[in-house]
């Protein structure tokens, strides 16, 4: 089970919106809001790090911060 709710199909398919379309570049959002997690654990750990990754090969993609990353209390 995912326990952030599909984030990584949520950046996928904003990866492909902006490749099939890329006059949208800059004009769209995706906002995705993630309640603080309860503890900690390699799973909670590895879909951190696999998030982190794919929003840094969405913004080398587009050379671009299309995606920005917000800490707790952001």
């Amino acid at each position: 089970m995912d326990i952030f709710k599909g984030i990584s199909l949520k950046l996928l398919a904003f990866k492909q919106l902006l490749l099939q379309h890329p006059e949208f570049c800059g004009k769209v959002v995706l906002v995705q809001i993630v309640n603080p997690v309860r503890g900690m654990g390699k799973d909670v750990e590895d879909v951190q790090v696999e998030s982190r990754t794919m929003v840094k090969g969405i913004n080398d993609l587009f050379n671009t911060e299309i995606i920005r990353q917000g800490n707790e209390g952001e």
